[in-house]
């Protein structure tokens, strides 16, 4: 690889100027400005201060002795600012990697770098009853991209979801059906109706617990018999509802394309949970207070101290959670267990991963969690606690109505329906992948759906005009050749073109999806500029290389919606 070959002479230089050096201090990066090279490395700045020398005076001896036997992929070397070393490549280099973009087609990007480790993802996560509203589809996007980057490094994944089917909201929703006057109305026959009708029963029943104290009291032994089983009708109702709610869940995986290997559910992490909760009662890493079971943080760390075991015996949430890791384990062995919630649990996690640490240490050390922000609307954050929720399949069917008048003059009616569906997802989910996942997403719909600028149409459309070109070349009697003639001088296409991989191992590593939007962002720019101004199906010794760039743009494009759970459509 061209980097172990830089990295290489620059360890052969320093050894020739007595300087020693670890081989892993040696590290590269592409700079952020195409002009300033295709790698850059930072030694001097990282050895001027052990060796009492100006940073940009060692870079520049450094320059001076590899400029003697520069690989014959490198063209230059040259010192900036206060002591980097910047690389450019040569156009043959360059040539050579876009035909093997070619080669590589759907592979391109691909590394088996993580190959054998095994990961499972948890980013389907909602409790039954409710409405699968916009802030579950925030995780969803976001684990589902970095599940399909994981995979695409060579790990061995595996993804689930885990629904809340337990609890005092399942206990509120079953309380309100069984008070109101048409239980499961025939009249609900789609998944989005059902989903509604629960949401309301939901709502309505919190509204009761808060405002009611006889309702309350109702609902609380709604809980028990839940829990227990030992009322009938409540379980015959509590079934029908989790089927129903499951049902409006599988309609929008379906349509979101989530490919489940595991759905787990409270009421078999409970159990589990308790036993592993009273088991470190025993060994004193939980301790009893007024009839419950807690485990106090540790306040110099800053954490707070939680109920894992109520006072009526129930385990919490936290118990559930303890529970999860290992029924998750029990069913595949993993390496790593990766959890997706919002921001706004991060505070839980500590307690629940620092209670895990010392009551099943193994399992909490493989489990990582990962927050994100919300997703706001010019209503701002919605809450299913008030009934006031924005459900996602809302969002994306009120996206895709506008998607499918922005391509009313484009497209026929019979293939309108399925590239809006197209256009909607990539205007949603983009949306959301482009920012850092940790801050909030402000969703502007009509920015979102904009085919110009940083938007996923406008990835889509710059992919859709990159295969028309290929095909009114065909049609022309031109083919794309990266092995023929090519200009003499280097495009910034190229000199982007070939870091994919890096950024998507990047992206791996730091479970960024962001940085593969940012990079596909700025491939589509760059090409777009190169479109506009250069004649490409012409007659000419360069045509086929120029068909080349065309082709692999879109291959690359393809491959880096892929990962972010986007469809690249033929045409737009």
């Amino acid at each position: 690889m061209i980097t172990d070959t830089i990295k290489n002479s620059i360890k052969a230089v320093l050894d020739s100027l007595e300087i020693e050096v670890a081989e892993e201090q040696i590290e590269l990066e592409h700079p952020a400005e195409l002009s300033h090279g295709d790698y850059a490395c930072n030694i001097a700045l990282r050895l001027a201060g052990e060796l009492s020398t100006n940073p940009r005076e060692l870079a520049e001896k450094i320059v001076a002795a590899l400029e003697g036997g520069l690989p014959e992929e490198v063209t230059e070397v040259t010192v900036a600012g206060p002591g980097f070393i910047n690389f450019h490549l040569s156009s043959v280099f360059f040539a050579e990697s876009v035909k093997q973009i070619q080669e590589r087609g759907d592979d391109f990007g691909t590394s088996d770098g993580s190959a054998g480790r095994k990961t499972i993802f948890e980013y389907t996560t909602q409790n039954l009853l409710k409405e699968f509203h916009v802030g579950h589809l925030m995780s969803h996007v976001i684990g589902n991209a970095i599940a399909n980057i994981y995979q695409s490094q060579g790990a061995e994944v595996r993804r689930d979801s885990y629904q809340g089917d337990v609890g005092m909201h399942i206990a509120k929703a079953v309380w309100a059906i069984m008070a109101s006057d048409d239980p499961f109305p025939a009249d609900r026959e789609t998944p989005a109706q059902k989903a509604n009708y629960l949401g309301g029963m939901y709502a309505a029943g919190d509204t009761a617990f808060t405002q009611n104290e006889s309702s309350r009291e109702k609902i609380e032994v709604i809980n028990e018999q839940i829990y227990s089983g030992k009322n009938a009708e409540v379980s015959e109702v509590y079934k029908n509802a989790c089927q129903w709610s499951l049902e409006s869940y599988q309609s929008l995986y379906d349509r979101l394309g989530v490919q489940l290997d595991w759905q787990f559910f409270e009421s078999e992490t409970a159990p589990i949970g308790k036993d592993i909760v009273q088991q470190g009662l025993d060994e004193g890493i939980f301790e009893e207070n007024d009839g419950a079971v807690i485990y106090r943080g540790d306040e110099e760390a800053g954490l707070h101290t939680r109920v894992f075991i109520n006072s009526a015996g129930i385990p919490t949430y936290e118990a559930k959670d303890l529970g999860l890791m290992q029924l998750k384990y029990q069913e595949y062995a993993y390496d790593e267990a990766v959890i997706f919630t919002a921001n706004e649990q991060n505070e839980y996690f500590k307690v629940v991963l620092a209670a895990a640490g010392e009551a099943i240490p193994d399992l909490a050390e493989g489990t990582t969690h990962i927050g994100h922000g919300m997703l706001q609307l010019k209503d701002g954050k919605m809450s299913s606690r008030t009934g006031d929720v924005l459900s996602a399949e809302e969002l994306l069917d009120t996206v895709k109505e506008r998607a499918k008048a922005k391509i009313a003059d484009r497209l026929d009616t019979d293939g309108r329906e399925a590239v809006a569906e197209n256009i909607a997802q990539a205007a949603v989910r983009y949306a959301i992948l482009k920012g850092d996942a940790a801050k909030n997403v402000a969703f502007d719909t009509e920015q979102a759906l904009s085919f110009e600028g940083n938007s996923g149409p406008y990835l889509q459309y710059t992919y859709a005009r990159c295969r028309s070109l290929l095909e009114k070349a065909a049609e022309e009697g031109f083919q794309p050749d990266a092995g023929t003639i090519w200009p003499e001088e280097t495009t910034d296409i190229e000199r982007l073109l070939y870091r994919f991989p890096s950024v998507v191992a990047r992206a791996a590593d730091q479970y960024a999806p962001h940085l593969i939007a940012t990079y596909l962002h700025d491939l589509a720019r760059i090409f777009n500029t190169f479109y506009g101004n250069t004649q490409i199906v012409v007659a000419a010794d360069e045509t086929p290389y120029r068909l080349a760039l065309v082709q692999t743009t879109a291959q690359t494009l393809k491959n880096g919606l892929h990962l972010l759970g986007i469809t690249a459509p033929e045409e737009m």
